[in-house]
């Protein structure tokens, strides 16, 4: 930062007039002492030799004024959606931790529920280590900013709730089918994961371009993600395709166990 000789207001280091005064500065950064005649006087007046008139320094002080103003502002909002993005994102990495642990409940099947006591590591230990890889995968997305991978993770976890719930379900007994997860907690746990998840992908999508985060925002920047691509390992995947080879990893993985 500079001053000015003249009257001594604070100036930013590339300030060529100073905004208290009016007056120009010099080379080094100070207000000549002696002005020529014809040249600025406080800012005032001048001719064409090189002066500047009244018209040209009072533009020069309102840009500059606007321009700290403006910083200031911008600040205040960057530390808003920091402050913002940072909450948003402290939900994110709970969802995919609850995500993760949902495949080794119930500890205690809840029967009122309907459940029959089973939980997902107990069934296929390889399809319950995929679902928490998958659960952390979101949480990584996450942290290096890549929304739309937690989208993808959030959304794989939630179809996989709704294909164990529409599947294992017997419309004839009314209970789950045997060696299924059923509707013990660990498909409630699964089923709230993979619903935050994708909220937050979009609230975080949005805080990320400066843009106030809310319901009806977010799920229009779902909607525009599902077709965006995520660049992994050199390759450009597809939102809804990576969501496919999650879910068709798990399913993989519960074949093989049997």
């Amino acid at each position: 930062m500079k001053f000015c000789s003249k009257c001594g207001t604070q100036l930013s280091d590339d300030a060529v007039f100073c905004s208290g005064c009016g007056a120009r500065m010099d080379a080094t950064g100070t207000a000549p002492e002696n002005i020529e005649a014809g040249t600025v006087q406080s800012g005032i007046q001048g001719n064409g030799t090189g002066g500047q008139d009244l018209k040209e320094v009072a533009g020069n002080v309102v840009t500059n004024l606007t321009n700290t103003v403006n910083q200031a502002i911008n600040s205040e909002k960057g530390q808003e959606y920091l402050t913002s993005s940072s909450k948003l994102s402290n939900i994110g990495y709970a969802a995919a931790v609850l995500g993760a642990v949902s495949v080794f409940f119930p500890v205690v099947s809840l029967n009122i529920l309907g459940g029959i006591g089973f939980s997902v590591m107990k069934l296929s230990q390889l399809a319950g280590i995929l679902i928490i890889g998958i659960s952390l995968y979101g949480a990584y997305g996450v942290n290096i900013r890549k929304y739309a991978i937690t989208l993808a993770s959030g959304q794989a976890l939630f179809l996989l709730t709704i294909f164990g719930i529409v599947i294992c379900y017997d419309k004839v007994s009314g209970k789950t089918a045997s060696g299924m997860a059923g509707y013990d907690m660990g498909m409630y746990f699964m089923l709230l994961a993979g619903i935050v998840l994708i909220l937050i992908a979009g609230f975080l999508s949005l805080a990320a371009k400066q843009v106030k985060p809310d319901v009806g925002g977010a799920i229009n920047e779902i909607k525009a993600m599902e077709s965006s691509t995520v660049e992994i390992n050199g390759m450009s995947i597809n939102v809804m395709v990576l969501t496919v080879i999650m879910l068709a990893l798990v399913f993989l993985g519960g074949a093989l166990s049997q």
